[in-house]
């Protein structure tokens, strides 16, 4: 007979019952086999657990070709439209969703505009806006190159 303690209750287990006797031993091996099993998952990921792991950034042996920089400098270039008053309006650089901006900046309708922007390496395309005017616009060569002339509806 075998007495535990748990949960606040006194709990006897007959070990001269086979069927309880063949429980407690799987129950006993089984952090014996879940534990062996981690040296298999080891061997099977080609970890080679004799090389000594870097904790410290200092410490890390980088190529020195490596580029540290997820962003990039692009281009804009916004062509200038004559105008017969002058129209000043906000112009906006943003991701296609619009919830990163990127550049804004008052800019008169008529004047050229050539500045550089940090992006993103991933982005392949943005959002240029100029007041109600919207337009989505590929980079292209490292250049986001805008005008204001309306998107083409032709087919």
């Amino acid at each position: 007979m075998i007495i535990f303690f748990t949960f606040g209750k006194l709990i006897a287990i007959d070990i001269s019952n086979p069927k309880i006797m063949k429980k407690l031993f799987l129950i006993a091996l089984l952090p014996v086999l879940l534990s062996s099993c981690k040296k298999d998952l080891i061997e099977k990921a080609n970890l080679d657990t004799t090389q000594k792991v870097t904790t410290e950034f200092k410490k890390l042996n980088v190529n020195e070709n490596f580029d540290w920089n997820s962003s990039s400098m692009v281009d804009f270039k916004v062509q200038g439209m004559q105008t017969l008053t002058t129209i000043n309006r906000t112009l906006k650089v943003s991701s296609v969703a619009g919830d990163v901006t990127y550049f804004v900046s008052t800019h008169q309708m008529d004047q050229n505009l050539e500045t550089k922007i940090s992006l993103p390496k991933i982005v392949k395309s943005v959002k240029v806006s100029y007041g109600t005017l919207e337009k989505e616009v590929t980079l292209s060569s490292n250049q986001i190159n805008f005008n204001f002339l309306p998107a083409s509806t032709e087919e």
